[in-house]
């Protein structure tokens, strides 16, 4: 093994299991041994959304958990009005209602205030600490509250010491249910609650019976054993399903939350709510005690209320899993305030008492159960810890304040209850009307929240209902019989709703005679230009429902579709990453074939689909662009260089698989937003921009079929009929309105011409491409040269442009198409009618290339310290792509060079591009992106060169410097480790060169047959038993490159080939004709062997 072999093994011995792709294998020999090509099965992660099981023993023993610690925390709250009354008759009699109060106040406040570091506990380390320090706090001021006389004594143990440990029991007990349940969280929130309320029936029977018999400080101690029981059981049964992911200790980690509006507003409304909610379970032994109630009768109200709750608890959060936990949790806290201010409020009678306590249980059981899940609900499962700890601090404030107020509000209306009442009432009301606001964040449209929406007349343009449910006012346009204008900003933003709450409805739309009839005559309004652009616009036509999505056409079930939602919700990035990913394209890759999506419109609405929150909403964005956001997240960690994304925190393997997820993520989001179906120019900006990443993670394959995809929808959206519009020669005058729709007609040009050029610039690899457009295909008008930030005509023509690098592009790809159509009209002609095409063809490639560059691009041009960066790189890249289109116009003809003097020109032209193109990849700046392309083009430009080897006498000068401009493209190659396309070029030439190598020690070992032998023997492959003959050096003698061949030459053995395509099969038809010399196995072999390199 060659020196530089075992470097390529030492470098990217790593890297060997690499997973399969699509890259194109040459065939293997049945006779030799298969390596072990299996995958390992591909690890999910346990984020996924398919991943939590919904149910099974750990599930249930966790749930069982979550019952117990709801039991000892939230049920002994629930029991706070029984010492209320207590402390008001004996050890605290001679205190006020309101002071008294202070100790539930206290007690509800400091349970949750800590929530916020006790999640951040639970998030980084887990449940079980946050458990053993919660037991024995509560347990602990249980005692020391049994041994309580004064006031002051009551304050810390039960006020502070107590709900400091109920505080830890709460957190860990509703932090680890989120992470067993999915589908079923809000039943599985709702059993977990229930124990609240059991804990509400039982602790308030024991005081009640207890205290008479074994006295106040025995009582207290036996609930303590009691709560120490339950917790040994939920220490041993409570666990989070998943790993914690540590952060450090900051201010921001617990400020984070308040980005999100919704988690905002549904923080004021549980305030609100909360505020009001513990106002009757504190007072209604009292003020049921005061219209005549017997003290033995009133101690089983909270009992009763309590009871009443499990249930309260259990079927709101079984229904809310089938309408919603923000519908469900709306309509029972409005429930609750009807019932404090309708019963509650006139309410002298023990019926009235005893039926108010069990209807407003049911109705506030609700909240206890439907609040973590709605938390859970609009946050990541991974930071539910922190979110829920952050709710229940800001609202423990209102808990604190409530109670007193309440007791004072008794106090002013010297011992009447009704103000109490009003109080509590207003601020249950207030609280559910509040959660409205927190569903319709960008206000209320009854045509899409009213979940059976009015649908509109076509005939009288009339509201009129109907019986059958209706869809949403999106999916009404199904089949729109014209293009209607795009919907703003905030009726997308208002469109984002769970998918649950739309699963099967009928989205079939109404159309009648009338409405047909109306859209005829706006299609008959409509002018020419604005009907050559009505699919062009960069929004798309009307989307199918809210989110660029069609029940009917889509390729995923409801379920499905939720599923794979949340999955890709899973795998964005934090937001600070995505936006430094988006500007590292936008900065430095941008410029790929021309700029086909506008960066600084882009990155707007990027910013606009954040908001204020630090998560991005997918299901509230349309399916195609989020499609786009994925594909330049995938090709920009692909593409940069590797001291970029170590900057962001990725390694290399993370870049790989990033990229193939994220890549994959772009797909499905094509898939969800039906993109067959429904056109839009973001499928399209998307598929072409996946041409970035695809080779270069081994999706060859796979990009092939999706380019023709983005034909068909670059053509169905009229992207080939943009023809010239007045407004383009008055871009300063246009209105708002006017540039909107004057950059997307300018970015619709764009794509379309990046199409035309990559159509083109492929049609001469025949072995993968098909041509299908034509200059008479389009009409569209070339894109213009326009400031990309203002989009207004430059000051300066030679500023740098993406647009110019786009033309460019064009100007020699129509060449190309020229050099097509050219050899398919001569495929009947003799050899000297297609030479004499293909040298005119050169000719007129380097004229195209001499007088079309723009100045930019022009290595004649003296670069500018203040052009942008990637001008450096787009001048290399272009001089390469040059370079290697010349080697395409000449590849027919390159083997028969080797064997024929008179085509000697062509094999001159190609090892002329091959030093070019080698020459110009010496060096890599900190941050380039690495292009596949570039890759190919150094590849191709190696292989020339091994070709060019094997047909030169070893003694010829020219030969050892042809073999070190090869190791030189391999010393290049290797610098890409997260490349395909590097990885396998380096296998391919390297194994070229080390037969070049043998090749060598035989000639100088054996004897050559004469010239006649070699001529007459066929290029084939040759057995392993045949006797190894050498090449005398006269058979690779050396020639001279003639300026003006002669064509008048005889074609009798044609090669035609892509020199891009070639695999080692190929190969063998293009290198000497030598028995013994060169094995196809040996080949095969190479490729497959280790070296530290992956097999593809």
């Amino acid at each position: 093994m060659s020196q530089t072999t075992s470097s390529v093994a030492s470098i990217h011995e790593e890297k060997a299991r690499l997973p399969h792709t699509d890259v194109e294998q040459p065939p293997v020999s049945l006779d030799e041994k298969q390596p072990d090509t299996t995958e390992p099965p591909a690890v999910v992660s346990p984020f996924h959304p398919s991943q939590f099981p919904d149910g099974g023993r750990d599930a249930y023993l966790c749930l069982l958990g979550g019952f117990c610690c709801l039991f000892c925390s939230f049920g002994w709250l629930n029991a706070v009005g029984v010492f209320q009354s207590y402390y008001q008759r004996n050890q605290l009699s001679d205190y006020s209602p309101s002071t008294i109060a202070w100790i539930a106040s206290l007690e509800i406040f400091v349970m949750f205030a800590p929530g916020p570091i006790v999640g951040f506990i639970y998030d980084n380390y887990g449940p079980r600490y946050i458990l053993l320090f919660g037991t024995f706090f509560h347990v602990f001021g249980l005692m020391m509250t049994s041994l309580c006389t004064e006031y002051w004594q009551f304050v810390l143990a039960q006020g502070i010491c107590s709900p400091l440990g109920l505080n830890c029991i709460f957190q860990a007990g509703t932090s680890t249910i989120p992470t067993w349940f999915l589908k079923k969280r809000g039943l599985a929130y709702g059993v977990m609650a229930a124990g609240s309320g059991l804990g509400g029936i039982i602790f308030p029977i024991m005081a009640t019976h207890l205290i008479p018999q074994i006295g106040y400080g025995w009582t207290m101690r036996t609930l303590a054993f009691l709560i120490l029981g339950m917790m040994g059981i939920a220490f041993v049964t409570v666990k989070s399903r998943l790993p914690p992911r540590p952060r450090k200790l900051e201010l921001w980690v617990f400020l984070e939350p308040f980005k999100d509006t919704r988690f905002i507003l549904l923080t004021i409304a549980s305030f609100m709510f909360f505020m009001g909610m513990f106002i009757p379970i504190n007072f209604i032994e009292v003020e049921a005690m005061s219209d005549g109630m017997s003290t033995r009768l009133a101690g089983y109200l909270l009992a009763v209320l309590n009871a009443a709750s499990i249930f309260g608890r259990i079927i709101p959060g079984a229904l809310a899993d089938k309408v919603g936990k923000f519908n469900m949790q709306s309509l029972w806290c409005l429930v609750a305030g009807i019932l404090v201010l309708a019963l509650a409020l006139p309410a002298s009678s023990n019926a009235a008492y005893i039926t108010f306590a069990a209807l407003y249980g049911f109705a506030s059981g609700a909240f206890v159960s439907l609040l973590p899940a709605q938390i859970a609900h609009i946050s990541k499962v991974d930071q539910i810890g922190i979110r829920v700890g952050v709710v229940f601090a800001c609202i423990s404030f209102a808990g604190l304040a409530g109670n007193p107020i309440a007791g004072a509000i008794v106090d002013q209306n010297n011992g009447k209850y009704w103000g109490l009442n009003v109080f509590s009432g207003v601020m249950l009301m207030a609280g559910s009307g509040h959660l409205c606001t927190t569903k319709w964040v960008n206000g209320y449209n009854p045509n899409i929240h009213r979940k059976y929406p009015r649908k509109p007349s076509g005939a009288s343009g009339s509201d009129t209902s109907s019986s059958v449910p209706s869809p949403d006012v999106d999916s009404q346009a199904l089949l729109p019989l014209v293009p209607h204008a795009p919907p703003t900003t905030e009726a997308r933003s208002s469109q984002g709703q769970p998918l649950a709450d739309s699963a099967w409805r009928n989205s079939l739309p109404e159309i009648s005679i009338g409405a047909i009839l109306k859209e005829k005559d706006a299609d008959a309004n409509q002018t020419l230009f604005d009907k050559s652009f009505s699919y062009a616009r960069s929004k798309g036509p009307v989307r199918d429902a809210a989110n660029g999505s069609s029940p009917l056409a889509g390729c995923y079930s409801n379920a499905a579709r939720i599923v794979e939602t949340q999955y890709l919700q899973s795998i964005l990035p934090s937001k600070d990453k995505l936006m430094l990913i988006v500007d590292y394209y936008t900065e430095y890759m941008v410029y790929w074939i021309g700029g086909i999506f506008h960066a600084p419109s882009f990155r707007r609405k990027l910013l606009a689909a954040y908001g204020q929150s630090s998560e991005l909403d997918l299901q509230s964005l349309d399916w195609k662009w989020t499609a786009l956001l994925f594909a330049i997240l995938s090709s920009s960690i692909i593409g940069s260089a590797e001291g970029v994304s170590a900057s962001w925190g990725y390694s290399l393997d993370d870049k790989v698989q990033l990229a193939r997820v994220w890549g994959a993520a772009s797909i499905s989001c094509l898939n969800l937003g039906n993109y067959t179906s429904q056109y839009s120019i973001h499928s399209v900006q998307t598929i072409y921009i996946m041409h970035a990443y695809e080779h270069l993670v081994g999706s060859t394959n796979q990009w092939i079929a999706l380019r023709s995809v983005g034909v068909v929808i670059a053509k169905g959206l009229g992207l080939h009929r943009l023809g010239p519009h007045p407004d383009d020669e008055r871009i300063t005058e246009l209105t708002p309105d006017q540039k909107e729709a004057f950059v997307e007609r300018e970015i619709g040009r764009r794509v379309w011409y990046g199409v035309v050029s990559q159509e083109w610039l492929c049609c001469t690899s025949q072995a993968a491409y098909t041509l299908t457009l034509q200059w008479r295909h389009f009409t569209s008008a070339r894109p213009r040269m326009l400031d990309e930030e203002t989009m207004t005509p430059l000051s300066n023509p030679a500023t740098p442009t993406v647009t110019a690098v786009g033309h460019y592009f064009f100007d020699y790809a129509a060449v190309l198409l020229d050099v097509h159509n050219t050899m398919v009209g001569l495929l009947d002609k003799d050899d000297a009618t297609k030479y004499a095409a293909i040298l005119k063809h050169d000719g007129e490639m380097r004229a195209t290339c001499t007088e079309k560059v723009p100045a930019c691009l022009s290595p004649r041009t003296p670069y500018d310290p203040n052009w942008p960066q990637w001008v450096t790189w787009a001048r290399r890249l272009h001089q390469a792509s040059v370079n290697h289109k010349i080697i395409m116009i000449h590849q027919n003809f390159l083997s028969k060079s080797f064997k024929d003097l008179r085509y000697t020109y062509s094999r001159w032209a190609c090892m002329t591009a091959a030093q070019n193109i080698i020459n110009i990849y010496n060096a890599r700046d900190a941050n380039e992106p690495q292009w596949w392309v570039e890759q190919a083009f150094v590849v191709t430009a190696g292989i020339c060169m091994i070709l060019e080897l094997f047909h030169r006498a070893e003694a010829d000068g020219e030969a050892q410097e042809y073999q070190l401009y090869v190791k030189k493209a391999v010393r290049f190659l290797q610098l890409f480790y997260t490349s395909s396309v590097a990885v396998h070029g380096v296998r391919l030439l390297m194994s070229l060169l080390q037969e070049y190598e043998k090749l060598k020690e035989v000639s100088s070992t054996k004897t050559a047959p004469p010239m006649e032998t070699l001529a007459s023997r066929p290029c084939a492959c040759v057995s392993d038993n045949i006797e190894d003959i050498s090449i005398t050096d006269a058979a690779r003698g050396s020639h001279a490159f003639p300026v003006v061949p002669d064509i008048q030459l005889s074609f009798d053995d044609a090669f035609n080939f892509d020199i891009d395509a070639l695999g080692f099969d190929d190969l063998m038809d293009y290198l000497p004709s030598v028995e013994g010399s060169l094995d196809n196995n040996v080949f095969h072999t190479s490729m497959l062997s280790a070296n530290g390199w992956p097999t593809w």
